[in-house]
């Protein structure tokens, strides 16, 4: 069988369960896992903040790659390894096309830590999306009535779009040409409010393929013993990149068609099960 050295999930639909943690049985066989001496690590749109969060009690010893590959960041110590940020002239002219299409973003930055600004919630999106972080006491939320200031300053890991899907998609539209090779936008296929998308706008090095493979260069192994987990269109670069992909069975058809291997749900333990099966050659106890 083909040696594999390290081992990628993302987070969200496919390490996570439905409560958006992972299972005490994902954890247990990870944390035995990365005890033998396996390379496991995560790649996800999630901060670091939230990562730790999320997966109290896995043992994540590898750098993880954060914010879609915006950071290639040290668990322990939270410094960045690598870090693809848009320039401050890019940032204020996408700003500037959502401003002039009436479309308020939040704005993701970095400056001493990450911080999350955010203007009027002036539709049902916005206000789920940060009412959810005002009650998990999200200490990345500032208000701000310019976001041009934090823009122009601070270095700019992402804008998150919330707005009616015929606005959104037209902004992504236009930009694939506009900004081609300048940014890496991400249409969500799920929604807070039905009827609204969501889009993420990235440096287009930002990627999650793009943090891998400095993993990779720097760890000395090629991409071909790499396998990677996902389920959502985030994850189709690193899909592409790697040796082997394997897509979920929650996974979106176009990541499902991609994919190497499809195996059990994000509910079901399946990506802890399978390397842990693969590993050991035995069947992964309940």
């Amino acid at each position: 069988m083909k040696a594999f050295l390290l081992y990628i999930s993302d987070l969200d639909g496919t390490l996570l369960g439905d409560n958006t943690h992972p299972s005490a049985q994902s954890v247990r066989l990870l944390n035995e896992l990365t005890d033998a001496g396996v390379r496991f690590t995560v790649a996800s749109a999630r901060n670091l903040l939230a990562m730790k969060e999320i997966l109290a009690g896995l043992r994540l010893r590898l750098p993880v790659v954060e914010l879609n590959g915006a950071f290639l960041t040290d668990p322990v110590t939270g410094e960045h390894v690598m870090e693809n940020t848009l320039s401050h002239e890019l940032a204020l002219s996408l700003l500037a096309d959502m401003t002039a299409l009436g479309v308020t973003p939040c704005l993701n930055t970095w400056a001493s830590g990450p911080r999350l600004y955010y203007g009027p919630g002036n539709n049902p999106a916005i206000r789920q999306f940060i009412g959810i972080r005002e009650k998990q006491h999200d200490p990345r939320l500032r208000k701000c009535t310019d976001l041009s200031v934090p823009a122009g300053r601070e270095a700019v890991v992402c804008y998150s779009l919330l707005d009616e899907e015929e606005k959104v998609t037209a902004l992504y539209e236009a930009w694939k040409t506009r900004y081609a090779g300048l940014i890496s936008p991400v249409l969500y296929r799920d929604v807070l409010v039905p009827g609204y998308r969501q889009l993420s706008v990235y440096a287009y090095a930002a990627q999650k393929s793009t943090a891998l493979a400095e993993y990779a260069r720097v760890g000395g192994f090629s991409p071909g013993q790499v396998t990677v987990f996902g389920d959502d269109v985030n994850d189709l670069p690193m899909f592409a990149w790697a040796g082997r992909a394997i897509a979920m069975g929650n996974a979106i058809d176009e990541v499902k068609a991609a994919a190497d291997l499809v195996i059990g749900s994000n509910t079901q333990s399946s990506v802890a099960r399978f390397i842990y099966e693969e590993f050991f050659g035995r069947p992964a106890p309940g």
